[in-house]
């Protein structure tokens, strides 16, 4: 062979092809670069964008939400301040005269989430507080907060160390000047929202805008003390800022330190890692290719040595191997071809022609055949024979040509010695012979297989040979009519094919499978078949079939016969069992068909299957038990040993089993340790039997006690028995009859009638005996006997023949049975069936198939459909498909079964098309099985009533004005709400709404006016609230709205204020009625559950009373129920109770203060002030029990006691005491005012008391002269005329019109001491109060002012013309010993 000269010069192929494949990868890697970073670039622009969205709208919602806390909190101070103003004044000016806890009360009712309060002066400086203080910095903060705010309104936030809150501050006016009010309160879910932080990418900051410092921060809160302040670099960094309204404050969004750095991270991650595993690719691929390029060179050298090796090959093989040029010249042969040709080197025959070399005749190179030819040869003609030294050898032939640019280069030649191979065939072709012989004569069926080809199914099953045995076992003749006969039915081959599949598949040796063939003539034979493959081919199989037929049918003999007694034993109602026992008695179970448990009704479960028979055995028949077992134990052979004992069965019931054992085994001791017995259950035999007594007694009772008549006659008719029931039934006595006749009871033409029915019945059996014997009744009349007591009774009479052994006619045998009742019931049923066709309601009858068999002329009527239109059909086919519930035939089904009868509402089709409503009833019909005979079912047309029931239940449930739920909806539907939150811990809110100054508008407007603002309200509130929201008008200008699934007190708190301040803003917007526009508010009371009420009625009231406070609060506000209100409403009714009484127990006090001339300073007056000493809380104040008596009327008859009383007083003064008072002041209430009998009411009391007209002076405050103006004047004129003096009390604070003043016929003006409190300091009060004293002069009226307490304002009065004054600088209400006493001294 040439050696290779390839290897250098596939090197330097490889080196270049890498050098060109660089630059590509380099330009594929920047592409990528590329594209991936404008890919980041554009998501970054996108992440920016949606990052600068999100930072404005949470900032803004945060906002509005804060703005709408404000407000509220304002609001609330504002609403407060107007209503408890006085109260707070008196607890910063006079701590110890104010109620602390009742003030604080208010305060924490009315502001949500109070922790205290301060009083400050109109400077801001702090006056009181409550509470304890933050810090000893705190007043002096406030007022620095106060003062940079404006002193009007304010909000801000103080904060030392852990403690902190928002303050909120508003202006007051009180008598002694302008006041402010701070509330303070705990830090707000919204201050949580911006400490907890979490946001993404940013954090929140509320910024003090006045000094640029920072309020809270994430997990920060600002402390007063210590302010902090933006670092530059935050500032410079703000992302979004905007204002809060209405307070000192900014809210301000920081980005979170790093945040885009890890976005920017995050961004490229995706990509960069894509790029270094591209770039890995790349470098992976890179080395690949080397690698490759190397590997060719590889090849190349692997190539030169596999020639080499290849050479040593050829020279080692044991074959003979030439090769040979296209034109057959040796030019290559191994050693083992120069030893067949007998020499020794190969150069001497190279180049020659093989022809000529080896001449052998059966050569083929010497047949001159073309190669395709020679390939196409079988094997046994490539065999040569060739002699040799050590004989003769047996030589095969191959050849091969060899190409070259695809035309034939040479030829090879293989010769490989066969002779020993053929030797080893020719020994087993002799054996393949011997054993062919034993496989044909063989008496048991065996085949050959061929798998080769198999792929499961009995198509690709190819039989190779079968013996005689396996043709003979489905009698077939040829393997063709055998194959062709399991073709037309593969399926008995099924077992056999999967057999195979699954030995081919696991490489199985053996395998056996059992299957039922059919012979040629359809016997079914069973066949037990062994496969078994062959060692030498994995595709041939020796398939083995023993008919298996004889012995499978004797083994499924055995097996029915046991499953046959197996069955038995298990429907054998009896216990059979075998057992073992010992001289202990103890038992063993060795077979038994079922547990005495079972037979008693016990589940069958290891429990009771496990205990012994014993324990189910009363505690009585124990003994009893025993001793059976100890006779079976000694009991001899063929002896049955029976025992009866009382068990209790799984319901509690005693049952009775009877045992019979029989011996089966004895041990050595002649003892039996083994028998057989039945255990029954024998309990209804014994009842049975005692049934069998019982009926016997009671047939005999009832042969005695029969109510019907029992009569017999010979031949010739004459009675020769009567039932001793005749007596019973018709008073005679049966020998009465006998001796008698009947004519005793029947009347001559009934008699007549019988007579002629019976001749006409013996004449018949005369003639005919045989067709007289075969009919049982020969009569049945009915015929009225009388009764011994005059009575008639309708008796049917039946009589039969009576025949001998003979044939011969004996005489008649009959009974008579009273018939009244039952012709009545049949008479009865005749009614029934006419009221069946009359009626107005649908009735329907079913046969026993419960199809439909008779209907009346009311279903036709009201279904549409006669009676052949649904004759055959079943009831349902009426009842609507649009609304069909798939288990409505079930129900009634169930209940049919249960109770017989169901009734209920449904849906029917007319045969018109229309749909109707109905009540249907069902009545089942059973025989004496209780089984269903007939269903009767009644329907009627309610769909009239039902419209009216529709329109019923909503006027019940729905205001018919606004169209809300009305208060029973409210109760039903707020109650389910309560009983959802109770079930999943959740809170449910109720706001009570009241509209404030309804009432003038149906009075000025009209009733249809205010109808108009109801349902215009109703629509907002709707608007108001959300869909799932109940809204309701409780009645009146009264609305109710509960809200419900709050998961937290803070949460539902938080919705009432929201809900709550909606409310009052959408009430605030005008109402256009007739192109007029009107303006309401409205008071809201909330009360929440569970901490205000578990019940609907709880929630109510506690919301109502809030909405109450909420009025006296000023109206148009919103309050939350406390525990407090509930208190005092407590209270306030037991006041009211109380006072009802106050009375007649003289426990109502007149009180007195004294009003003096100014000049002189002498007294001239008195001023009547009511006192109530309350038997166990003591003096009560008058401005707790005055608005009682004049909300609930006392004040009318209260009043008139004071009026009298003080008359009465003065009169006793000036006789007695000469106390030189001239007249005496009583206030009138606005309700004493209005009422008709006023002046005669006065007038009577004077001439009662015998006080002068010009002593009594009567005080009316502005309002009730401004209420009904022409009442008031033509009341004051009446009171002139009888020489009564009169006073406009706390003149001032009203709003009196000066054109109505001038014409009021009044004596006094009473200046009120709200104007006085302040003088003579406050120069308006001063203004006001000389302005008054002035315009009363210039009416002619006298001026009195109340409330002086100091000297200067009495020496203000002095120098002002006031002429006279009352108050505490001269004397405090005091009782009438007191008075006289201060009086009397001067």
């Amino acid at each position: 062979m040439l050696p290779h000269h390839g290897a250098p010069e596939a090197k330097f192929h490889s080196a270049a092809t890498n050098r060109a494949n660089t630059p590509l990868f380099v330009l594929s890697f920047i592409f990528l670069t590329v594209v991936l970073s404008f890919q980041s670039w554009q998501q970054w622009q996108n992440a920016r964008h949606a990052y600068n969205i999100d930072v404005e709208r949470t900032l803004d919602h945060y906002k509005r939400q804060s703005e709408l806390i404000i407000k509220a909190g304002l609001h609330a101070n504002q609403i407060f301040t107007r209503s408890y103003g006085d109260q707070l004044e008196v607890y910063a000016n006079r701590p110890a005269d104010a109620d602390t806890d009742d003030l604080w009360g208010h305060v924490s009712a009315a502001i949500f989430n109070a922790t205290g309060f301060f009083i400050t002066d109109q400077n801001g400086k702090v006056l009181n507080h409550y509470g304890s203080l933050l810090s000893p910095t705190e007043p002096g903060d406030i007022e620095k907060e106060l003062r940079s705010q404006g002193l009007d309104k304010a909000i801000f936030s103080l904060r030392y160390s852990h403690l902190g809150g928002y303050y909120v501050g508003t202006r007051f006016n009180t008598s002694n000047g302008p006041m402010i009010m701070v509330s303070r309160r705990a830090y707000s879910h919204l201050s949580e929202i911006i400490f907890r932080g979490g946001f993404n990418g940013f954090e929140m900051v509320l910024f003090d805008r006045r000094d640029n410092t920072v309020s809270i921060r994430e997990q920060f809160y600002s402390d007063t003390l210590h302010p902090t302040l933006l670092t530059e670099e935050e500032t410079n960094s703000i992302l979004y800022r905007d204002s809060i309204p209405m307070s000192p404050w900014d809210i301000l969004a920081l980005p979170i330190q790093g945040y885009w750095k890890e976005q920017l991270i995050e961004s490229i991650r995706i990509p960069a890692t894509f790029l270094i595993v591209f770039a890995i690719l790349l470098i992976v691929l890179r080395r690949y290719l080397s690698q490759q390029g190397e590997a060719v060179v590889a090849l190349q050298k692997a190539t030169e040595d596999t020639e080499r090796r290849a050479d040593r090959v050829l020279r080692s093989i044991d074959e003979a191997f030439i090769s040979t040029d296209h034109e057959g010249s040796i030019d290559y042969l191994n050693p083992k071809a120069l030893s067949l040709l007998g020499r020794t080197e190969p150069d001497p025959v190279l180049g020659m022609p093989l022809k000529d070399i080896w001449p052998a005749p059966d050569a083929l190179w010497n047949k001159g055949l073309a190669p395709e030819a020679i390939e196409s040869l079988k094997p046994d003609q490539r065999v040569m024979q060739v002699q040799h030294a050590d004989g003769k050898h047996i030589l095969e032939q191959k050849m091969q040509m060899l190409y070259d640019n695809k035309q034939v280069s040479g030829y090879v030649w293989l010769l490989r010695d066969i002779t020993e191979s053929e030797q080893a065939k020719a020994a087993l072709e002799h054996s393949r012979t011997r054993y062919k012989a034993l496989f044909e004569e063989a008496g048991i069926a065996h085949g050959l297989l061929d798998l080769s080809e198999f792929d499961g199914t009995a198509d690709t099953l190819k039989v190779v040979s079968v013996n005689e045995a396996t043709l003979q076992l489905g009698d077939f003749d040829t393997l063709e009519a055998m194959g062709a006969h399991y073709q037309r039915h593969p399926e008995s081959l099924t077992p056999l094919l999967k057999a195979l599949t699954s030995s081919k598949s696991l490489r199985l040796q053996q395998n056996e499978c059992e299957l039922t063939l059919r012979d040629r003539s359809g016997r079914s034979i069973d066949i037990w078949a062994s496969i078994s493959f062959r060692t030498s081919s994995s595709h041939q199989v020796l398939l083995t079939m023993l008919d298996i037929t004889e012995r499978k049918q004797a083994t499924e003999k055995i097996r029915e016969r046991e499953a046959f007694w197996m069955h038995v034993m298990e429907a054998m109602p009896d216990v059979v069992y075998v057992l073992d026992v010992n001289d202990r008695l103890e038992q063993k179970t060795i077979f038994s068909n079922r547990h005495v448990a079972q037979l008693l009704g016990f589940p069958d479960s290891r429990e009771y299957i496990e205990r012994s028979w014993m324990d189910y055995v009363i505690e009585d028949d124990l003994a009893r038990c025993r001793d059976g077992l100890r006779n079976i134990r000694n009991s001899i052979n063929g002896q049955t040993i029976e025992t009866t004992a009382r068990f209790l069965n799984a319901d509690g019931e005693i049952r009775v089993l009877k045992f019979r054992d029989t011996p089966f085994t004895y041990d050595s001791d002649g003892k039996v340790e083994r028998y057989i017995g039945t255990g029954r259950d024998v309990t209804a035999d014994i009842e049975k039997q005692e049934q069998i007594v019982e009926s016997e007694r009671r047939y005999r009772l009832l042969a005695e006690n029969m109510n019907d008549i029992v009569w017999a006659t010979d031949a010739q008719l004459n009675f020769n028995f009567v039932s001793t029931s005749v007596q019973r039934l018709l008073g005679y006595q049966p020998e009465d009859l006998v001796n008698g006749g009947v004519t005793r009871i029947f009347s001559r033409p009934d008699l007549k009638r019988l007579g002629k029915a019976l001749q006409h019945q013996i004449q018949i059996a005369i003639n005919s005996p045989e067709t007289a014997k075969r009919r049982s009744t020969v009569i049945r009349e009915d015929f009225y006997a009388s009764a011994s007591n005059g009575s008639r009774v309708l008796l049917e009479l039946q009589a039969s023949l009576l025949w001998n052994d003979k044939g011969e006619l004996q005489g008649l045998l009959g009974i008579c049975r009273d018939v009244t009742e039952s012709r009545s019931i049949e008479q009865e049923l005749q009614l029934a069936a006419e009221v069946f066709e009359n009626s107005n309601e649908a009735i329907l009858i079913t046969d026993q198939k419960l199809k439909i068999a008779n209907t009346n002329r009311a279903f036709q009527h009201i279904t549409g459909y006669s009676a052949e239109d649904v004759t055959g059909k079943t009831p349902d086919f009426l009842i609507s498909s649009e609304q069909y519930e798939e288990d409505l035939i079930e129900k009634i089904g169930e209940r049919l079964m249960v109770d017989g009868y169901w009734q209920g509402e449904i849906s029917y089709r007319r045969r018109q098309g229309d749909m109707r409503t109905g009540w249907a009833g069902v009545s089942a019909i059973r025989d004496q099985n209780r089984e269903v005979q007939s269903l009767i079912i009644i329907m009627s047309d309610i769909t009239e009533r039902k419209a009216s029931e529709e329109r019923i239940h909503k006027l019940a449930y729905y205001d018919p004005l606004t169209a809300l739920p009305n208060r029973s909806q409210m109760h039903e539907t707020l109650d389910g709400m309560l009983k959802r939150a109770r079930k999943q811990g959740l809170w449910v809110v109720l706001l009570f709404i009241d509209l404030d100054r309804f009432k003038p508008i149906n009075d000025s407007m009209g009733h249809p006016a205010g109808d108009e603002v109801l349902k215009q309200v109703a629509g907002r509130l709707r608007n108001c609230v959300k869909q799932r929201d109940l809204v309701c008008r409780m009645g009146g200008d009264e609305f109710t709205i509960a809200i419900a699934d709050q998961p937290s007190h803070t949460a539902a708190s938080d919705t009432a204020i929201i809900v709550a301040e909606r409310i009052l803003e959408s009430l605030h917007q005008s109402f256009n009625l007739n192109q007029r526009e009107v303006f309401i508010s409205a008071s809201i009371g909330i009360s929440v559950y569970p901490n205000d009420g578990n019940s609907v009625i709880e929630l109510l009231k506690n919301a109502d009373m809030a909405m109450y406070h909420a009025k006296d609060m000023g109206r148009d506000n919103m309050q939350f129920f406390t525990a407090s209100m509930n208190r005092k409403a407590v209270q306030l009714l037991e006041l009211e109770n109380d006072l009802r009484h106050a009375l007649a127990r003289n426990e109502m006090q007149l009180y007195f203060q004294p009003q003096y001339r100014t000049d002189s300073e002498e007294a001239v007056g008195v001023e009547v002030l009511l006192r109530w000493i309350h038997p166990t809380r003591g003096m009560i104040s008058p401005g707790t029990f005055i608005p009682i008596i004049e909300d609930t009327g006392l004040i009318v008859p209260i009043g008139q006691w004071v009026l009298e009383e003080s008359c009465r007083c003065f009169v006793r003064w000036q006789a007695e005491e000469q106390l030189g008072l001239e007249r005496i002041a009583v206030n009138v209430s606005a309700r004493q005012f209005r009422s008709e009998d006023f002046l005669n009411i006065v007038k009577d009391i004077i001439i009662r008391t015998g006080i002068r007209p010009e002593q009594l002076e009567l005080e009316l405050t502005e309002s009730i002269l401004m209420e009904d103006v022409e009442l008031a004047m033509e009341t004051l004129r009446g009171l002139r005329a009888a020489g009564v003096k009169t006073a406009i009390d706390d003149f001032g604070t009203g709003y009196s019109s000066l054109n109505y003043l001038k014409q009021f016929p009044v004596d006094t003006l009473k200046i009120d001491r709200s104007f006085i409190q302040n003088l003579p300091e406050n120069a308006d009060d001063a203004q006001i109060s000389r302005t008054i004293i002035a315009m009363g002069h210039n009416l002619g009226m006298g001026i009195i002012a109340e409330g002086v307490e100091t000297a200067e304002q009495l020496t203000f009065l002095q120098m002002a013309r006031c002429e006279e004054v009352q108050g505490f600088y001269f004397s405090k209400p005091i009782d009438e010993a007191s008075l006289i006493r201060d009086l009397g001294k001067n």
